[in-house]
């Protein structure tokens, strides 16, 4: 039973939260810098990660990097559904007030935004970190310290975008959060 409940749990973390993560990415990415609203090079990217994983995935299947106890498994579990639960707030936190192809939305600094700059990205990067540490894979560690650089580039260049359109609000709304 537990082999069973952490296979589903890699395979969700694998082959359905992370291919909606790079996604969501690439189609946020593609209109940073192009100001295109495009679906089907994201799609295709998703797709072809999915592949990369499974193929990555089934030979390294038994490479573990950590050892995970008990202990260890049921807190790295409950931190993925933290994760997902603040990935949940904060997109609906954000789309019932900020749209970025609308030139007209607010800043959003309430809710969640009051304390973290970046929680969608923030709950992705836990999610990650937590999955490796539910099961030590190599796998999981190699996805968390991609996603972690890729995320570092996205948030610079979504950054100088609501500098340019908040301005000084942007930046002193910046100034006291983390990430």
């Amino acid at each position: 039973m537990q082999l069973l409940v952490e296979d589903i749990v890699e395979f969700v973390a694998l082959f359905v939260y992370i291919p909606i993560i790079v996604f969501w990415l690439t189609k946020h990415y593609l209109f940073l810098k192009n100001n295109k609203n495009t679906i089907g090079f994201p799609l295709l990217l998703a797709l072809i990660f999915i592949l990369f994983l499974y193929y990555f995935y089934s030979s390294t299947k038994g490479i573990i990097v950590i050892e995970s106890n008990q202990g260890l498994k049921v807190f790295a579990f409950l931190m993925m559904l933290v994760s997902i639960l603040v990935d949940i707030i904060a997109i609906t936190q954000l789309s019932l007030n900020f749209n970025i192809r609308n030139k007209s939305t607010k800043l959003v600094s309430t809710g969640i935004y009051k304390y973290l700059k970046h929680p969608i990205y923030l709950s992705h990067l836990n999610f990650c970190f937590s999955s490796f540490i539910f099961n030590g894979r190599f796998i999981n560690l190699i996805v968390f310290i991609c996603w972690f650089f890729a995320y570092f580039l996205i948030t610079k260049l979504e950054e100088q975008e609501l500098i340019r359109r908040f301005g000084d609000e942007y930046i002193n709304y910046s100034r006291n959060k983390i990430l």
